[in-house]
């Protein structure tokens, strides 16, 4: 486990580090995304809703973004026309998203 997670009002949940990745990963197809961006994504899908709840550790999510930069799995890079810190998936961060989110058969698929 990556971190105990706690939002403001929703008391906390343990959430392994793959988790959050998959939860942050399937935001950036093909697109770089804001510091901001990824902690409304992973309280919506934490929470439910990102304009209730907050983290209470505030640093937390730089904390995972950092993690998962170590692991090579993310990358950043500075917007120096908006002042945003973007960021997104390395090749390796894509193969795992992939990896984790492609449907693996076709029989898991039922399109009408």
């Amino acid at each position: 486990h990556v971190a105990g997670l706690t939002s403001s009002s929703q008391g906390s949940r343990n959430v392994v580090l793959p988790d959050l990745f998959n939860i942050i990963a399937i935001e950036m197809l093909d697109v770089s995304i804001s510091e901001e961006a990824i902690e409304k994504a992973l309280l919506n899908s934490l929470f439910g809703n990102s304009m209730l709840y907050s983290f209470s550790d505030k640093q937390f999510v730089k904390k995972v973004l950092n993690q998962l930069k170590a692991l090579n799995l993310i990358s950043s890079h500075w917007d120096n026309d908006h002042s945003i810190l973007y960021w997104e998936l390395t090749t390796r961060g894509k193969k795992l998203r992939d990896e984790n989110t492609l449907i693996k058969t076709k029989d898991s698929l039922s399109i009408v």
